[in-house]
């Protein structure tokens, strides 16, 4: 045997195989080096390179390698010479290389009784590979898998720092995740101590459980484990995958399953182990199915040799050949209930790849009112606007000289202009707190029919270019999931939308719940749905925010629209209620939790326009902790409900005028028949508009009225019939559990007396139609001249009408809340408290004094009221005759003297209001007796 010592590296010459074709030789230090030499032109290639590419060599290279082998080989006694002269450690070296020659040749790693061979699983990660190219190479040296680095590694965990163990081999095993490692005793240090495999496999194995070791890269739960081999490692580099099933072969008798399963069982879970059939052939086998393949390929490379049954039985083990042959399209098959839910899956992350980004621009143009394609050209931009402005002056101009020679009528005058001009504060604190940027949310609050619409849409944000409105009423109305998506996309402008999507998604969710037993989740419920339209939508008004930003480059994000409010779009939301009991009634909680996270993110201003007093129950469930700005809107003043009115006949007027003469510049054959026209009298016109008050949908509906020839006496008191029926229907005879009848008639009844009753001063007038501040009902002081100008509302004191039995308990009062909401009746509350009650709007007050003066209607109300009142007496007393019977059999003590006398008081008061109700109950009855002849 000869070898070449060059440096450190030691050249095996001596296990050259010479063939026609060349020789092979082998590097023995662990750099693993494949030569090929054809003799001739000495054309010789060699294996280099992470990817195993092939490149060529020089001849001097080669023929050195050569001479220098024929040199060495010349004297088998000079090269045994030679050998015997080397040190210890250069004998173990030397040994080592020929351990590894046998290893890169058969395949089968040797170690001697004073060598361990260990294992270590999940040591490297597991890569993807294409083809013939393996990124396992560049991914190791990246991650110090190779070479001296994972030799400190593993020698750092492994080896105690007192111990002569030292690490000579590491044979990495990357397909399986692992790699062989062989410690050996140094004898220097180990001195007189004995070591055999078995105390080193302990010892190293002690160590590393208190020092265990996590690569990063791989599985936390999953850390490297060691093992010692017990069999003889078969390294071999053949194209075969590792999976969780193993086939273990008998070179011998066969071994049962308990034998099989103690062996096994150590290096992971087993899943099954199935033994051999009897009528096997040879060899016989068996499987042993893991539940991991990284404990299946620890398992082999631990056990592959092993011999039991005291040498009659070997096992060699290999990997369960795996049919590829369309294993993909087979598995999509198989597995159904994972293919057919991801496949929707990648279908709608199609979709919405595709769709969303349309959709939000939709959104933006919704809010902006134009497209927004040439935002980021501002040259292009710059043309579009030349271009536009050219054609708005050329409109400008023709459309005055139109109206100049007649052709065209001049707009005239708005008849809403006198509401307006009284409305300017408001107006003007409400365009303050958007242009402040609050930080919270606006609430324009008032009576349903006051203008609180028209005076947010069309004054206060009628120049502003970025609004976007929802109608809350709209969509809880839909009557169908298709109808609330259209009418959903077409609030925000979340297009395109497929609401037939819907039917179809079901279908298909049947379908699939049919195949695979369980639903996929394809379809969305509505509520979905709606959330996932808000949340595009939140991302187009956060873009729409920031498009002036770019001109703008003045600091971050969050500090530009702290900068300029002015550039957030206002957000409107219109009939907000607190309580619903309809289909779709998620929205207002929907609506106010998106608004909230718009706020929160200060991209955009938020104003809630609704007439619901108990609005701030949704609102602080979304926005705690945050005080709202709330601008209460009232009824209009006299002289604005006058000048409306009369400016809504002129109109009229002006308009038949207009249509008359028209007619007449017909031709007779072309003149259509006219209707006669009616007359319109104004005659006790102002009169008449004291009990409407100023509420506006009642200014308009009595408008009309005057328009179509009726008297003002005449549509007013039309008017009053009509309320007198909606409030018998809504709130007497319709009575709920949130109220009786006998609560809406007592409150009917005290607050038509207390018309007759002399006004308090101290009373506060916020009936006016422009009332500001924080609260629609606060006091304020005003000059005769505003008083005079503004109806004053009838004012029930809490106090009055808490002396009535119906509400002289705090549960009794909770009704007044459900009445207000109901628009019945009008709170005014201080400091959270109530102080005071009115009609709902003027016009019912009018109602109220017209029913309280119905002798027949009083009558019968009052028999009820009586009649329960005299139940709720004698229940009384039976409450008090029960405590006296339960006290008379007790021994006569004075002590319960004071208890039978307040009972017996009391009870003698419940008497004497009975006594008092039934005169008054025969009385009401002989009224309806009357009545009923009359």
């Amino acid at each position: 045997m000869g070898f070449y010592h060059d440096g450190l590296k030691f050249w095996n010459l001596n296990r050259v195989r010479v063939e026609p074709h060349g020789i092979d030789s082998i590097d023995a230090c662990g750099r693993r080096r494949n030569k090929r030499a054809i003799k001739g032109n000495m054309v010789v290639m060699m294996r280099t390179g992470v990817f195993g590419r092939i490149r060529p060599i020089t001849r001097k290279e080669v023929g050195g390698c050569i001479r220098r082998f024929q040199s060495t080989a010349s004297s088998s006694n000079s090269t045994l010479q030679e050998a015997s002269k080397l040190s210890a450690s250069e004998k173990a070296t030397l040994e080592t290389a020929e351990n590894d020659e046998l290893e890169l040749t058969t395949g089968i790693i040797q170690k001697s009784s004073k060598e361990g061979l260990l294992y270590f699983d999940n040591l490297y990660p597991r890569l993807l590979k294409f083809g013939p190219v393996s990124m396992d190479g560049i991914v190791n040296k990246l991650l110090g898998l190779d070479g001296d680095k994972l030799h400190q590694t593993l020698t750092k965990h492994c080896v105690p720092e007192d111990s002569p163990l030292i690490l000579t081999k590491v044979t990495p095993r990357v397909k399986d995740g692992g790699a062989f490692a062989r410690f050996s005793v140094n004898e220097e240090l180990a001195g007189n101590e004995h070591w055999n495999s078995q105390k080193i496999e302990t010892t190293l194995s002690r160590y590393f459980s208190e020092h265990s070791y996590r690569p990063w890269y791989n599985s936390p739960f999953r850390p490297v484990r060691m093992f010692p081999v017990r069999g003889t490692p078969w390294i071999e580099d053949l194209r075969r995958s590792r999976n969780s099933n193993l086939k273990v072969y008998f070179e011998g008798e066969d071994v049962s399953q308990e034998a099989l399963y103690s062996v096994f069982r150590r290096y992971g879970p087993i899943m099954d182990i199935i033994p051999p059939e009897p009528g096997d052939p040879e060899p016989r086998s068996a499987q042993v199915k893991f539940a991991y393949k990284t404990d299946a390929a620890t398992a082999r490379n631990c056990v592959n040799g092993l011999s039991l049954k005291s040498g009659k039985t070997k096992l060699h083990i290999s990997f369960e050949k795996v049919d590829r042959q369309n294993a993909a399209i087979k598995w999509l098959v198989d597995h159904p209930r994972i293919v057919i839910p991801v496949l929707f899956a990648l279908l709608a992350t199609l979709a919405v790849l595709i769709f969303e980004p349309i959709r939000a621009f939709s959104i933006r143009h919704k809010i902006t009112g134009r497209y927004v394609v040439l935002d980021g050209y501002p040259k292009l931009n710059k043309i579009k606007n030349i271009i536009f402005g050219f054609f708005t002056k050329v409109h400008g101009y023709v459309d005055d000289s139109l109206t100049s020679i007649g052709w065209k009528d001049d707009a005239g005058y708005n008849p809403m202009e006198h509401l307006w001009d009284a409305r300017k504060e408001a107006i003007s604190t409400l365009k303050q707190w958007i242009n402040e940027g609050v930080g919270t949310f606006i609430v324009v609050f008032g009576p349903r029919g006051s203008g609180k619409d028209s005076l947010v849409q069309n004054q206060a944000l009628k120049d502003r270019g970025n609004v976007l409105t929802i109608d809350c009423s709209a969509l809880v109305k839909s009557r169908s999931d298709s109808a609330f998506l259209k009418t959903a996309s077409r609030s925000l402008g979340y297009y395109p939308v497929f609401p037939w999507m819907n039917s179809i998604s079901t279908f298909l969710d049947l379908i699939a719940q049919g195949l695979t037993g369980q639903k996929t989740g394809f379809s969305e419920t509505i509520e979905t749905q709606f959330k996932n339209m808000l949340t595009t939508a939140a991302t187009a008004v956060s873009q729409s925010a920031l498009e002036k930003r770019a001109k703008d480059q003045d600091g971050t994000k969050e500090n530009y629209l702290q900068l300029h409010p002015e550039n957030k779009p206002v957000i409107v939301i219109r009939n907000l209620v607190s309580r619903s009991e309809e289909k779709n009634s998620f929205v207002y909680t929907q609506l106010a939790d998106w608004a909230a996270g718009l706020i929160q993110a200060n991209v955009a201003h938020v104003v809630f326009v609704t007439d619901d007093v108990a609005y701030d129950k949704v609102l602080e469930k979304s926005l705690p902790n945050q005080v709202f700005k709330v601008l209460p809107v009232g009824d209009a003043n006299r002289s604005a409900a006058y000048n409306f009115v009369l400016e809504q006949v002129r109109a009229s007027q002006q308009q038949k005028k207009k249509e008359k003469k028209e007619a007449e510049e017909m031709g007779e054959d072309e003149r259509k028949p006219q209707e006669r026209e009616p007359s319109i009298n104004l005659e006790g016109l102002e009169e008449a508009l004291e009990p409407i008050g100023g509420r506006m949908t009642d200014l308009q509906a009595f408008s009309r009225r005057l328009k179509s020839g009726e008297t003002p006496q005449h549509a007013v008191t039309d008017m009053i019939e009509q309320a007198k029926v909606e409030v018998l229907l809504m709130f007497v005879t319709k009575a709920t559990q949130r109220w009786t009848k006998e609560q809406a008639w007592t409150l009917i009844k005290m607050l038509a007396a207390q018309e007759d009753m002399e006004k308090q001063p101290h009373q506060p007038n916020n009936h006016s139609f422009f009332g500001i501040g924080n609260n629609e009902d606060e006091k304020e002081t005003s000059s005769s001249e505003t008083n005079k100008d503004e109806h004053e509302p009838i004012w029930l004191p809490l106090n009055t009408l808490s002396q009535d039995s119906n509400f002289s308990s705090p549960q009794q009062q909770e009704a007044l809340n459900e009445l207000e909401n109901s628009e019945m009746i009008k709170l005014q509350t201080e400091a959270g408290r109530i102080i005071s009650i009115r009609a709902g709007k003027p016009l019912y007050q009018a109602a109220f004094t017209s029913l309280a003066k119905d002798a027949s209607l009083s009558a019968w109300m009052e028999s009820q009221i009586l009649s329960m009142m005299i139940s709720k007496e004698n229940s009384s007393i039976r409450e008090y005759e029960t405590e006296l019977e339960s006290l008379a059999k007790l021994p006569a003590k004075w002590e319960i003297k004071s208890r039978i006398d307040y009972l017996s008081t009391k009870l003698h008061g419940c008497q004497e209001r009975i006594e008092g109700y039934e005169k008054e109950l025969a009385h009401q009855k002989k009224v309806i007796q009357k009545t009923k002849r009359n």
